[in-house]
């Protein structure tokens, strides 16, 4: 996981993505160990960024809301920050898992839209947005389907990994102990 990443986690950990306006915060015996303000600002941009490329829609409502309702604005943002720290380091990581993550979630918009859309709608209107709408959840099951099956490869992977790490581990039991002791007592570093 590279510095980036990790710092983005760092600020949902810590719950602080501030918005530009806010005032810094008062200083008390932990707040030293926080990122300041100032440095805290180019993630909330990158993550901004984030938003306008792959969801304009939210961006865009997210900066009507930071100007009319700044609390609703925090709310948001902190809803969407998960999610969205957690798309970045996909990223990174998996850009194919992303590129349908990415086709997923918007699909999903697309679907609560025609859901709102056919609640709303005559009667006489309902069966062509039906139609549509399961053509979509048609599509949108497949792409779920998708995900899930690179998902369950990448634990595969992942489980063969940690599975040869502890052969490996258990093959150099004697190596290791002798590691360890040899740190404890002041003498070598260990790869315990």
């Amino acid at each position: 996981m590279n510095l980036k990443c990790l710092s983005l986690i760092l600020l949902l950990l810590l719950g602080a993505w501030p918005d530009a306006q806010s005032q810094p915060r008062r200083r008390n015996p932990r707040a030293s160990d926080l990122p300041r303000q100032e440095e805290l600002r180019p993630a909330q941009q990158e993550i901004f960024r984030f938003l306008e490329e792959y969801f304009p829609e939210r961006a865009r409502r997210l900066k009507q809301l930071r100007e009319t309702s700044p609390e609703e604005f925090r709310q948001k943002r902190q809803n969407y920050l998960e999610e969205i720290l957690r798309l970045m380091h996909l990223r990174d990581e998996n850009p194919e898992l992303f590129r349908l993550q990415i086709e997923e979630l918007k699909l999903r918009g697309r679907l609560e839209l025609l859901g709102r859309e056919y609640r709303q709608a005559l009667v006489d209107e309902r069966v062509k947005i039906e139609q549509r709408l399961l053509e979509q959840l048609e599509r949108a099951f497949d792409l779920r389907q998708r995900i899930k099956e690179m998902e369950a490869r990448d634990l595969e992977l992942r489980l063969e990994e940690l599975k040869q790490g502890l052969e490996n581990r258990k093959q150099r039991r004697e190596e290791l102990i002798d590691q360890r002791f040899r740190e404890l007592v002041g003498e070598s570093a260990s790869d315990w």
